[in-house]
């Protein structure tokens, strides 16, 4: 019977010319092992990345002139070799050409597309009879679209380019001795999870260069069997991790109410159950904390983990912005709370699951002004099949709950308002306020001026999205759409402005009813205008 290997290597590669980089993608349990990386005998540096709980990524910068790299296994007095690696010019010229192979298809792909398209497009829209003068604007769009600066077409290039972005930026933290220590609770709500996910999870907790947390965990009365012997698993592992066994289903907001009363920290950090800490998350919130001691809000930037194991997404934020927070749960993670405050508002609300961070945020920053914002990756959010964190539509109650979130907020703060939630009732209720402000719908239609002051003033502090050709469709909306409630939700903006064009009511309904019975995009419904299908 064969024996089975510790570690496999399932990916090895020397980047590089002047600068190589070698790179080990191993699968392994590596949790009773350290590792030791040799080049040419002598002990080096290395960085290394846990993908998930079983697959880990090293990172090795060598000299040009080094030649064998070996890696091995550390346990109690025993080394085991890994793998060795020679370091050859050829091999690192082969893998260059491999990579400039790479782009160069994966541009090619993309121009082939591109061109596939526009082709398509003029000959649908004007056989090709085009104005010279337009020629410019398409080869202008042509050229944002190979060059990847448009939205239209996804490059899944730049997944690796930013993971590239994120090696060469991630710089060796600096760990000084921290006064004051205070102890964090991590509270995490778990459900059904797979082990490899929830394994990655807490060991990416248990890395914590930081030792002063302790991990709440409650399970939410899973069926699964491998979550419930993963939570026990790890609970013998370390003292520090706590877990509790709800008797019934509660759902969320009770189930990290209940890691909230299990909390004895001075802080409580927000986590789920499948996401990772970077190694030095908790030490860089404490660092912070060492600087300012009365600080009650901490959060920093975040990106997510695809299913391919790449990070992706990065989602920059901007310092605390009370207004943006109003709109949107722009924090998200991670996220570091006083806990006093935390239960000073009455944690978690029940019956507001998938907007409980976003209403506990409000209600926390209506308390308290001492907020700091760590402009750094700390928090990886893992995209899986299902989650918000690959769409928002995966979990579209979660934007009524949201919603319902800011209109209580509103509400204790004595303001009034209404919250949107989609674009039509937005540029409908836009429409209404011009209409008001112009002295009503018979005056309307003299009010030119007032909303070219209201387009100025949006543009400066909206955007172009508010110009003046756009308000003056807003208000058209409004007048030939009277009632909302009745307006198709097959029809998007772009539908309602061809069919601004149009006077009479009952050619209107005729192209709506059309859209709705035979979903009809923007352009089918166009070339049924054009067809003048109505009057025939």
């Amino acid at each position: 019977m064969k024996k089975k290997e510790l570690f496999v290597v399932e990916e090895q590669k020397v980047c590089g010319i002047n600068k190589p980089q070698v790179i080990l993608k191993i699968k392994g349990d590596s949790t009773n092992y350290d590792f030791k990386v040799t080049v040419d005998g002598k002990d080096t540096k290395y960085d290394i990345f846990s993908i998930d709980s079983e697959t880990f990524v090293f990172n090795i910068n060598v000299e040009k002139d080094s030649k064998m790299i070996e890696v091995y296994a550390i346990k109690g007095k025993k080394n085991i070799l890994i793998v060795s690696i020679e370091n050859k010019l050829i091999l690192r010229l082969k893998e260059k050409l491999l990579e400039i192979i790479r782009r160069f298809v994966a541009k090619f792909k993309l121009i082939m597309h591109v061109l596939y398209k526009g082709i398509k497009f003029l000959w649908r829209e004007y056989h090709f009879l085009v104005p010279p003068s337009m020629w410019k604007k398409y080869f202008k769009d042509f050229k944002c679209r190979i060059n990847g600066t448009t939205d239209r077409f996804y490059n899944p290039f730049y997944v690796s380019e930013y993971n590239k972005w994120l090696r060469e930026n991630t710089k060796e933290t600096e760990y000084k001795e921290l006064k004051y220590q205070p102890k964090i609770s991590i509270l995490i709500p778990v459900y059904n999870i797979e082990r490899r996910y929830l394994a990655a999870c807490l060991d990416s907790i248990l890395s914590q260069t930081y030792a002063n947390y302790e991990v709440c965990l409650v399970d939410d009365h899973s069926t699964l069997e491998e979550t419930k012997s993963t939570l026990t698993e790890y609970k013998s592992k370390d003292k520090r991790i706590k877990v509790k066994y709800r008797s019934e289903n509660g759902h969320i907001s009770k189930t990290t109410n209940d890691a909230l009363k299990m909390a004895t920290g001075d802080f409580v950090a927000l986590m789920d159950d499948d996401d990772l800490l970077t190694p030095d998350a908790l030490y860089k919130v404490v660092s912070v904390l060492n600087k300012n001691k009365n600080l009650d809000l901490i959060y920093s930037d975040e990106d997510k983990l695809n299913p391919k194991g790449l990070y992706c997404d990065p989602n920059f934020k901007p310092d605390f912005s009370p207004d943006t927070l109003l709109s949107l749960n722009y924090i998200c993670h991670l996220v570091v709370l006083r806990r006093k405050i935390v239960e000073e508002v009455g944690g978690f609300t029940v019956g507001l699951e998938g907007a409980q961070d976003h209403d506990l945020l409000l209600k926390v920053t209506e308390k308290t002004n001492k907020i700091y914002h760590i402009p750094e990756i700390l928090y990886h959010w893992r995209m899986i099949e299902g989650s918000t964190s690959m769409t928002i539509s995966n979990k579209s109650y979660a934007t009524d709950k949201g919603k319902l979130a800011i209109e209580n907020a509103l509400a204790r703060r004595n303001i009034k308002g209404t919250v949107e939630k989609d674009e039509l009732s937005t540029y409908y209720n836009v429409g209404k306020l011009l209409i008001e402000a112009q002295g009503g719908e018979d005056r309307a239609r003299y009010g030119e001026s007032l909303i070219k002051e209201y387009s100025n003033k949006l543009i400066t502090e909206v955007g172009k999205k508010y110009n003046y050709k756009t308000l003056l469709k807003m208000r058209k909306f409004y007048l030939v759409f009277k009632n909302f409630s009745t307006l198709s939700r097959h029809l998007t903006w772009s539908h309602h402005c061809e069919l601004l064009t149009f006077d009479n009511v009952d050619e209107i309904n005729y192209y709506i009813k059309q859209t709705g019975d035979y979903n009809l995009s923007v352009r089918k419904l166009r070339e049924k205008i054009k067809s003048k299908e109505f009057q025939r």
